[in-house]
């Protein structure tokens, strides 16, 4: 049996702003930038990343 309450509005005011930011200009382009480097510079891209895995690793290892 279901009861009746009143609706989320709050849900539905995130739906919209999720999908009007993915829809954007600004993330569009920042998204094909980033593809563009990463296929263009692949071992600059995945040197990038090793490091940022490396100092992330650190740093979390620091605090335990």
């Amino acid at each position: 049996m279901r009861h009746s309450r009143p609706g989320n509005h709050y849900g539905d005011r995130i739906k919209k702003l999720v999908r009007d930011s993915m829809e954007s200009d600004f993330v569009r382009e920042t998204g094909d930038r980033v593809k563009s480097f990463v296929t263009e510079q692949p071992i600059l891209s995945t040197c990038l990343g090793l490091a940022a895995g490396v100092v992330l690793g650190m740093m979390i290892r620091r605090r335990d």
